[in-house]
C-alpha cells in the first residue's frame, strides 16, 4: 500500500515514506565497532487514530481485534500524517538520542512539540519495539505508534540513550541466534 484515501477530505495521501527498510545502528563492542542492522517497519498507527464518534463507517481504514475482544477501528488523523513525514529520519538519527526504556524490549522516543509546554512530558512520542524474526533472520524495531501526549507511557524503567536499550538486545540475540 503506497497510499491511504481520507474520506473526510477526498484526498489521498501518499505513504511511502513509512515503507519497511534498514538501518545501520553502531555499538562499541570490547572495543570494536560493530553495524547492528535493524529491520525498521511502520504500523498504520503512524497515520491513524482510533475512530470516534461522528467519524463515518466509510472513513474506517483498518479494523484491528484488541486481546480484549473489542475492535480498534482506524481512520486516518492529519496530525499523525503530517509527523510521519519526518519519522524515518528521526528513527535513523536515534543511536545517540534519550529515549525511555520499556518493558518487553519497548521504546519510547520523545519529542517536544512545544518549547513552551507548561509539562515537561508534553510532545510527540514515538513508541517501537524490538525483536528478532527468526524466520526471516532479521533484527526487527517495529515502529508500533505515533502520537501526542502530555503524560509518560505506561511500564516506562527510566531513561536513557538509544545505544544503551540496544546493546543488551543486541547481545542476547547474539547469545540465542547463530545467524547474528
Amino acid at each position: 500500500m503506497d497510499e491511504v484515501f481520507d474520506f473526510k477530505t477526498g484526498k489521498s495521501y501518499d505513504i511511502a515514506h513509512l515503507a519497511s527498510t534498514v538501518i545501520p545502528f553502531y555499538l562499541l563492542i570490547a572495543g570494536q565497532q560493530v553495524a547492528v542492522d535493524l529491520h525498521v517497519f511502520y504500523s498504520n498507527h503512524c497515520f491513524t487514530r482510533s475512530r470516534i464518534e461522528g467519524d463515518s463507517d466509510k472513513a474506517v481504514l483498518f479494523r484491528e481485534p484488541n486481546k480484549d475482544g473489542s475492535v480498534d477501528e482506524r481512520v486516518f488523523c492529519p496530525k499523525r500524517y503530517a509527523f510521519s513525514l519526518q519519522l524515518p529520519q528521526i528513527v535513523a538519527s536515534l543511536n545517540q538520542a534519550m529515549c525511555y526504556r520499556g518493558g518487553q524490549s519497548q521504546i519510547f522516543y520523545r519529542l517536544k512539540s512545544d518549547p513552551k509546554a507548561k509539562q515537561r512530558l508534553h510532545g510527540w512520542y514515538i513508541c517501537g519495539r524490538l525483536d528478532a524474526n527468526v524466520k526471516h533472520q532479521q533484527l526487527r524495531m517495529n515502529i508500533r505508534s505515533l502520537h501526542h501526549r502530555t503524560n509518560e507511557p505506561n511500564d516506562v524503567r527510566g531513561q536513557c540513550r538509544f545505544f544503551h536499550i540496544l546493546l543488551p538486545f543486541y547481545l542476547a540475540q547474539k547469545a540465542k541466534y547463530a545467524w547474528i
